[in-house]
């Protein structure tokens, strides 16, 4: 099975109705593949929200997915992207250093701001696509 580390901006353009990642969600809601949110990306939803509603429905689509925590594992990682991608903020080098440490796809509306971080494998998800079944 697949598995996606959602990005920030893959969330908030579905949540304001961007129907070019229904496909995506609508597999990662029936499980057909796993995907996975770093706390950070939490963090930058939550901080935002404007009222309960809001929070609500953020709350809710996050339960779909797997929570990564910042742990000491994940330390090294972070520095290393800082490293070899210095333009990169540190959020979305935590972003990106969990995506590697799953190991799996970023999935980001972002692709060029990810490019240059070593081993990441980046996914554009409005590109998403269910095989067939034969």
């Amino acid at each position: 099975m697949e598995k996606f580390v959602v990005d920030t901006n893959v969330i908030i353009d579905f949540l304001r109705g961007d129907m070019t990642l229904y496909t995506f969600f609508h597999a990662l809601e029936s499980k057909e593949i796993s995907g996975f949110f770093s706390v950070i990306t939490e963090m930058e939803l939550l901080w935002c929200c404007q009222d309960e509603k809001e929070r609500d429905k953020i709350e809710e689509l996050l339960s779909m997915l797997e929570r990564i925590n910042v742990d000491d594992s994940l330390i090294p990682m972070v520095c290393k992207c800082k490293q070899k991608s210095p333009e990169i903020d540190l959020p979305d080098a935590i972003i990106a250093a969990s995506s590697l440490k799953t190991p799996c796809y970023l999935s980001t509306r972002n692709i060029k701001h990810f490019q240059k971080t070593e081993g990441i494998k980046l996914f554009d998800p409005t590109n998403f696509r269910i095989a067939e079944k034969s």
